[in-house]
């Protein structure tokens, strides 16, 4: 919506995004975070017929990039798999930022546990999780549903 005013402040024509757009916009992943979502923006503004942004004066542009919730979580798993980071950077930050949904964060669960035994407390170790965080861990998995479940 920022991005709309600012687009309608420079050229002088109203538009919004049509509930379809918006819901649209909201499921797609952002591989490319803010660049990728200010040219949709602009694109979309550009090429809407009416005042209304509908998905085909833009959706061409999100095939492009376009993964899956399942390449999301397949990735972070193999980025905590080499110990390259851990669950505090790569799923809870992003998960609390709404860059991750539930489903990713469980199959992220899922991957840890199989490693495990299906033993949380196993698992800390694949998600870079100290001993000390085990009450905090679980915690956060309780209070936002993010347990996995078979």
């Amino acid at each position: 919506r920022h991005r709309l005013e600012a687009l309608r402040q420079k050229h002088g024509v109203e538009r919004r995004f049509s509930d379809k757009s918006l819901y649209l916009l909201e499921k797609y992943p952002w591989p490319g975070n803010i660049r990728e979502l200010n040219n949709i923006v602009a694109t979309g503004y550009a090429m809407a017929d009416d005042i209304e942004i509908e998905p085909a004066d833009f959706e061409s542009l999100l095939g492009r990039t376009k993964q899956t919730p399942d390449d999301i979580a397949d990735a972070i798993v193999h980025e905590l798999a080499q110990g390259k980071s851990d669950f505090w950077t790569l799923v809870h930050e992003p998960f609390i930022n709404r860059n991750l949904n539930r489903r990713e964060v469980r199959s992220i669960i899922r991957s840890g546990l199989a490693t495990a035994n299906n033993s949380y407390r196993e698992a800390l170790g694949f998600w870079g999780v100290a001993d000390s965080d085990y009450q905090k861990f679980m915690d956060f998995l309780r209070h936002h549903d993010l347990k996995a479940t078979s």
